[in-house]
């Protein structure tokens, strides 16, 4: 019998904003926290059933070329790694509304797999205040944090938090 290998869970960090997230700064936040994060590999897509998928390079593809990319409908999707975890970014836009989806698997930081508890509430205050610090984006709207998160951005608060699922943490913006 062969050993079955476990599948972690993604931590999930949804954020919504009027402005492009600063992708320059995200990496500089992520290296300055010792995770040294590599990117893998870039595309972008024309819908979610992933069709006329694009390849791109990584030198010379953030802020600018992502925007352009956005305002043709595109969505992007960026892999790669920091320390021994995988991530997965996309990123999307919604009329005048950023989507900057972020999964990162959590098997070698099960801490984060569980309910918002006093092991993992430093993280997410950590990570509370760099979103609220506009370092990363400006005009931040609200992000959802938590595991395997589900949530649709609608500009009513109160309905997007109903109809969302497995936010351990909102943040608002101001």
């Amino acid at each position: 019998m062969s050993e079955v290998t476990p599948i972690a869970a993604n931590f999930n960090i949804v954020l919504y904003s009027r402005d492009i997230i600063d992708y320059d700064k995200l990496l500089r936040i992520l290296q300055d926290q010792g995770f040294k994060p590599t990117i893998n590999h870039i595309e972008s897509i024309r819908n979610w059933e992933y069709e006329d998928a694009r390849t791109h390079t990584i030198q010379g593809m953030l802020a600018d070329p992502f925007a352009a990319l956005l305002e043709e409908g595109r969505i992007i999707w960026i892999q790669g790694e920091a320390k021994l975890n995988r991530f997965v970014v996309f990123l999307s836009k919604s009329e005048e509304v950023y989507e900057t989806s972020i999964s990162i698997d959590t098997q070698h930081i099960d801490y984060l797999d569980d309910t918002l508890n006093e092991r993992n509430q430093p993280f997410y205050d950590e990570l509370s205040a760099v979103l609220l610090s506009s370092e990363l984006v400006n005009d931040f709207l609200i992000a959802a944090l938590g595991v395997e998160v589900v949530v649709e951005y609608d500009a009513d608060r109160n309905k997007m938090m109903r109809n969302s699922h497995n936010v351990l943490k909102w943040v608002f913006g101001p």
